[in-house]
């Protein structure tokens, strides 16, 4: 039993050690239309995803999930009244199909996506002294699929540029991955 534990431990390193991991930061720009309003906001998100090899070579399959966040507001009009909106949150699950011709440094891929955002409309007031204003939140849950292009500029690092199309949700990100 006492060598059991230590026997443990020392595979969760080998496995660790062996594993295909891949991180990402993105600037996202997303572009919404609902509720009578369309909006577009850039944002930031962050990836963690498996990759993982398939028996062709260059060919991988990435389970992926991303979290992000607008960086800002607009100012739409809606119902003759002015209207601040905020994409409070984006999450997308994705697995990805990964092509990485023999031994260049490029790569394509595909992915099928299970999206949700989170927005916020805030009625702007009239007058500075009306505090009173209507809000409200609603979220999108949205099937779609995405796909781009990669630049390993190291062994570790890639540069990519993605395009996803979730229903009534258009993203255009610029992001950098990492392989670990």
């Amino acid at each position: 039993m006492k060598t059991l534990l230590p026997a443990c431990i020392l595979s969760l390193f080998a496995c660790t050690a062996s594993a295909n991991w891949v991180g990402g930061i993105s600037y996202t720009h997303l572009s919404v239309e609902q509720s009578g309003i369309s909006v577009d906001q850039a944002g930031l998100s962050g990836s963690l995803g498996y990759q993982i090899p398939l028996q062709k070579e260059g060919l991988s399959v990435i389970p992926e999930i991303r979290v992000g966040q607008s960086m800002g507001s607009s100012t739409v009009p809606r119902d003759g009244n002015q209207v601040r909106v905020r994409l409070e949150s984006l999450t997308a699950f994705s697995v990805r199909v990964q092509y990485r011709l023999n031994g260049e440094k490029v790569y394509y891929f595909v992915a099928p996506a299970y999206g949700r955002i989170i927005y916020k409309i805030d009625k702007i007031p009239p007058s500075p002294l009306d505090k009173y204003a209507d809000s409200e939140t609603d979220d999108l849950w949205e099937i779609g699929v995405s796909g781009g292009l990669g630049y390993y500029i190291d062994d570790h690092i890639a540069a990519e540029l993605v395009y996803e199309h979730l229903d009534k949700i258009g993203v255009v990100s610029v992001s950098l991955k990492y392989y670990f």
